[in-house]
């Protein structure tokens, strides 16, 4: 182990310590579950977990969720638009040892039934009629070469799917129909999953009730990555002021704040489809893989922990441990400055 990789490590651990105890002797905070999921992360780019960091998207529906993972899948393997919407959990995972494409698909408590295809063609052909809202299975995972996939994409990273969280919020004033109310057991089942969220809102729609009321339950005390989708219908240009309004207007909407306590980037996409197969112009796609590959690598994790260990020691944490955590607090300083 490096030296670098030691002293995350061992800033890490002592981290833990302090969510432990206030974890035990105080009220859980969105703070303490924050730090909680930061270490998680870490742990499982560090190898410490066996499962691999799993990139999961999550919003409402029709704010393009699928078309994103398209773009970084490099081809159309996911049904998007005007199919109708994702029904299914989807897991996409890369294997460079695989000619063919091994489309799993599981169903009435996870019976799983194989199918195989030579291409992402006969992939998407096979979702649009068993992983849209017309007939979805449970769960599918799709594993297979995937050439034209971003280059971070590997078997230790892999994609996920969920269905909108349509029928999640507000059920109290609005009938919702039992086909949405499971797809939306589904999401929220994926989110018990470790996982890297990446909250989804449209350029078009920031603002509306049920992303804020989504975002609040779900997604406030993760270390989840903000992607503001459409850009395009904005401008193509990230450095427009019409671009940077977007996101100021998302981190007053959300309550999102760059800082080491809430170290969650606003990245913002468009995708311009252009016809005659699959191709793609991105916009702000490369800054997305540049911020999930950050997931991906024990010294970027490792940093963003040393962070939060400063910023810990700055501003304290707001609850009485009877000299606990100030004791926590010394060894992390030692480590800080060694």
């Amino acid at each position: 182990m490096n030296t670098d990789l030691s002293k995350y490590c061992a800033v890490r651990d002592e981290l833990a310590k302090l969510v432990a105890v206030g974890r035990r002797d105080a009220s859980p905070s969105g703070t303490l579950n924050r730090y909680y999921d930061l270490l998680r992360l870490f742990d499982i780019t560090c190898n410490r977990s066996k499962d691999g960091c799993v990139f999961a998207v999550y919003g409402s529906p029709k704010t393009g969720k699928s078309t994103l993972f398209n773009s970084l899948m490099g081809e159309a393997v996911l049904p998007a638009c005007p199919i109708p919407t994702t029904g299914s959990i989807i897991d996409l995972r890369k294997d460079t040892e695989r000619s063919d494409y091994e489309v799993d698909c599981r169903r009435n408590g996870g019976i799983s039934h194989r199918n195989y295809f030579p291409d992402t063609r006969g992939v998407c052909d096979f979702l649009k009629k068993y992983a849209t809202q017309k007939s979805p299975c449970e769960k599918v995972i799709v594993t297979g070469p995937f050439p034209k996939a971003a280059s971070f994409i590997s078997h230790r990273c892999s994609l996920r799917d969920t269905p909108g969280a349509e029928a999640l919020l507000d059920t109290e004033t609005r009938v919702v129909d039992d086909r949405l109310r499971e797809d939306s057991e589904k999401t929220l089942a994926s989110l018990k999953e470790p996982c890297v969220p990446l909250f989804c809102v449209s350029a078009r729609t920031i603002g509306q009730q049920q992303d804020m009321d989504f975002y609040s339950a779900h997604f406030r005390s993760k270390c989840c990555l903000h992607v503001i989708t459409h850009i395009d219908a904005v401008s193509t240009d990230l450095g427009d002021p019409a671009v940077t309004a977007k996101a100021e207007r998302f981190r007053e909407v959300f309550g999102v704040f760059p800082s080491s306590d809430c170290p969650n980037p606003i990245v913002c996409t468009g995708i311009l489809n252009r016809p005659g197969g699959d191709r793609f112009v991105n916009i702000g796609l490369q800054e997305l893989c540049d911020e999930m590959k950050v997931f991906l690598d024990p010294s970027g994790l490792g940093a963003r922990i040393l962070d939060t260990a400063d910023f810990v020691l700055n501003h304290g944490i707001d609850w009485d441990d009877h000299g606990k955590k100030e004791i926590i607090f010394e060894h992390i300083r030692q480590l800080l400055h060694a």
